[in-house]
C-alpha cells in the first residue's frame, strides 16, 4: 500500500491495535515507507506517555470490591479500553467517563468474571493474576510486542506490567551467551504500582547478541536482591534461555510469582 493511500484513522486504529489481517500488514508497510506517518506514530506515543503520567491507569480503575460485586457493561468496558489502549482518544474517554459517572446507578448483575485468585499451599497463587507485556520502537515506529516475531539489535523495549496485589517487582534477562542482566537501579526490587498495564520505569535497548533472550519479571511481597532467583537456578556455560524458562516454571517460591517472555533476536 502506498503511504498516500493510508488514512489518519487507519493509522490511529493500527496504533490502538484494532487492525488485523491484510489491512494491518498494508498499514504497517505504508508507515515504514513514510516519514510523515512515522512522525505521527511518535506523536501518538508521546500523547499516551503524557496522559498516563498525568492520569495513572489505577486512578481510572475500580476497586477490587467493585470488581467482585458488579458486572462491567459493554459500554463501560469500551470506555476503559479507550483509556488503557487507545491513547489518541484518552482525553475524550475521560470526559465521557465523568458524564457516565454522574448518571443514576446502573442495574448490574453479579458475575464472577474477576476475582482474587485462590492461594495454593504456602502462599503460591494460581497463574493469571499478573501480566507482562511490551511495546517496541524500531526506526521511529512503535509497535505492540509479539513473542512470535524476531527482533534486532537497537530495538527499544518498553515493558508494561500488572502486579495484582504484589508489592515489589524485579526485571532481569538471560541471553544465549549465558549472561544475566538486571534492570533494577539499586540491585534490589522496585516498589510496584497497582493498576493494569503499568509502565516499567526503565526501557531496554537490545544488544547485538543473536539467538534467544528470556525476560523475567518477578512479583513478590517483599524486596528481593537481584541475584536471589539466579542463586536458585542450575546454570552453566551451556544453559539456554529455554532451559532457564523451564526451571523458573518449576520453582515454588513463597509469596512470589514469575512471568517470562522468550524472544528471538536476529
Amino acid at each position: 500500500m502506498h503511504p498516500n493511500e493510508v488514512t489518519q484513522l487507519e493509522v490511529e486504529r493500527y496504533f490502538a491495535d484494532e487492525l488485523t489481517g491484510v489491512l494491518k500488514e498494508q498499514v504497517i508497510e505504508a508507515i515504514n515507507k513514510s516519514e510523515k506517518w512515522q512522525a505521527y506514530i511518535e506523536k501518538l506515543q508521546h500523547e499516551r506517555e503524557a496522559f498516563l503520567k498525568a492520569h495513572p491507569v489505577e486512578d481510572l480503575s475500580f476497586s477490587q470490591d467493585q470488581l467482585k460485586s458488579t458486572q462491567h457493561s459493554p459500554m463501560l468496558l469500551r470506555l476503559k479500553s479507550l483509556v488503557t489502549l487507545k491513547p489518541a482518544f484518552a482525553t475524550g474517554a475521560v470526559a465521557l467517563l465523568i458524564v457516565f459517572l454522574t448518571l443514576p446507578q446502573w442495574n448490574l448483575e453479579t458475575q464472577n468474571t474477576i476475582e482474587t485468585p485462590p492461594k495454593l499451599g504456602k502462599g503460591i497463587r494460581t497463574k493469571g493474576s499478573v501480566e507482562l507485556k511490551f511495546d517496541y520502537r524500531r526506526a521511529g515506529l512503535v509497535s505492540q510486542g509479539d513473542i512470535h516475531q524476531r527482533y534486532r539489535s537497537g530495538d527499544k523495549f518498553q515493558f508494561f506490567y500488572t502486579a495484582d496485589k504484589y508489592k515489589y517487582i524485579s526485571l532481569l534477562s538471560f541471553d544465549s551467551k549465558g549472561v544475566f542482566s538486571y534492570y533494577n537501579p539499586h540491585q534490589t526490587s522496585l516498589k510496584s504500582r497497582q493498576g493494569a498495564r503499568v509502565q516499567y520505569p526503565k526501557s531496554i535497548v537490545l544488544d547485538n547478541t543473536q539467538g534467544y533472550e528470556l525476560f523475567i519479571m518477578i512479583y513478590s511481597q517483599s524486596p528481593l536482591k537481584n541475584t536471589d532467583v539466579k542463586d536458585l537456578l542450575s546454570i552453566n556455560t551451556s544453559t539456554s534461555p529455554q532451559e532457564v524458562k523451564e526451571q523458573l516454571e518449576k520453582l515454588k517460591l513463597k509469596q512470589t510469582q514469575i512471568k517470562t517472555l522468550l524472544i528471538e533476536k536476529e
